[in-house]
């Protein structure tokens, strides 16, 4: 790869298919500015890099996947991330009201301990861990008591699929608010996740893989 960024569409698909190509799971992400290319040059990108299934907004920072799993474009400033997850900026948590206790508060306050433990201890490398809300008997006021104990970052990730996912970063470190929508828009299934970043957003390997080899492709074409 090159010291200097490419100014052109070709030299950026050829940095492309080199960082793919040196990709393994062990190395850090790799990353291209993308200023050096003019307007024109840039929108080509685009287009032939197109849109994944993952979309992020964090902050002002907007991030989505492109066509290659595991190739992700910033907008602010404009660059090319390959790795398994893109970086994410730091946002500063929401303010949150402390929460009313509800009068049907049953099994909230035993759960938001176990995700403060878990969070607390959390470094990076752990393994995940979830906690299946939707198999809990929880009430409308634990729901309530979690939303507004845990709070939210304003870092949003949006996937398509089958159905729809939608994330939320809690304003405690680490945890996630995950919720998987089926093709009507009806929430089917409300996950905890604490980790560095929910497993569903990642890139596998074999997908950088197959990335590597169309990325290639288009950088010959």
């Amino acid at each position: 790869m090159s010291a200097l960024p490419p100014t052109d569409l070709g030299g950026a698909l050829a940095w492309l298919a080199a960082a793919l190509a040196a990709w393994q799971p062990a190395t850090a992400n790799a990353t291209l500015d993308l200023t050096p290319l003019g307007p024109a040059a840039l929108t080509e990108l685009d287009d032939r890099l197109g849109r994944g299934e993952v979309a992020v907004v964090a902050g002002e920072e907007q991030i989505h996947e492109c066509r290659l799993p595991g190739v992700w474009r910033h907008h602010r400033p404009p660059r090319l991330e390959v790795g398994p997850a893109p970086t994410l900026p730091a946002v500063a948590p929401s303010p949150t009201p402390l929460p009313v206790r509800p009068a049907d508060l049953m099994n909230g306050e035993a759960i938001l301990a176990e995700i403060t433990t878990r969070a607390t201890a959390y470094r990076p490398g752990d393994a995940s861990h979830q906690i299946h809300l939707s198999h809990l008997p929880l009430t409308p006021g634990d729901r309530a008591y979690l939303d507004a104990r845990l709070g939210e970052r304003p870092l949003r990730i949006h996937i398509l699929g089958y159905g729809e996912t939608h994330i939320t970063a809690a304003a405690l470190p680490h945890v996630w608010h995950i919720r998987h929508a089926n093709a009507a828009g009806q929430t089917i299934l409300s996950t905890l996740e604490i980790g560095a970043l929910p497993e569903v957003v990642r890139a596998t390997p074999e997908d950088l893989a197959d990335a590597a080899r169309e990325a290639a492709t288009m950088a010959s074409e």
